[in-house]
């Protein structure tokens, strides 16, 4: 698997500054019944696609790229696997697969969220790497450019 690149939509309450966490950690939700909606949840959702998190996940808070290399293989769950906990018809798994949706198991820490972006700015880089996006994975182009954002955000 090519493990790159990610996009989440925030929650109000969420600061990518200081990193992501599911709504309880400890909780012992499927990951076919967090795909269905129930919370608590241990479980954050991400894309793979920039345009589904934009469009349809954009909230007030704008959302975040995550390097999802970052994560520790035990915690990341690819969208193949997603699938493979679905049954094999229905709407949950047609939203999986057109979201290309991506789990987190726990917490994202802030140096895995590598920009954040709302309706009114560009891309904000963390300054973790001086955008390290450009140098070492193949960038889209509303990517380009940086500038940092503090943990106080």
């Amino acid at each position: 698997m090519d493990r790159n690149i990610v996009f989440r939509g925030l929650d109000p309450g969420e600061n990518p500054g200081r990193g992501l966490v599911a709504t309880d950690q400890n909780a012992d939700t499927t990951i076919r019944q967090h795909i269905a909606g129930q919370k608590p949840s241990p479980w954050i959702s991400a894309s793979k696609d920039e345009a589904v998190a934009a469009g349809k996940y954009f909230k007030e808070r704008g959302y975040v790229a995550i390097d999802a290399s970052q994560v520790p293989n035990a915690d990341f769950v690819d969208t193949e696997q997603v699938l493979n906990e679905l049954p094999e018809q229905g709407r949950h798994r047609n939203f999986v697969t057109s979201d290309q949706e991506v789990l987190f198991r726990g917490e994202i820490a802030a140096d895995a969220i590598l920009a954040h972006r709302s309706s009114d700015t560009e891309w904000q880089w963390t300054g973790r790497d001086q955008n390290p996006l450009e140098r070492e994975y193949n960038v889209p182009p509303s990517l380009r450019g940086y500038s940092p954002l503090s943990p106080e955000y």
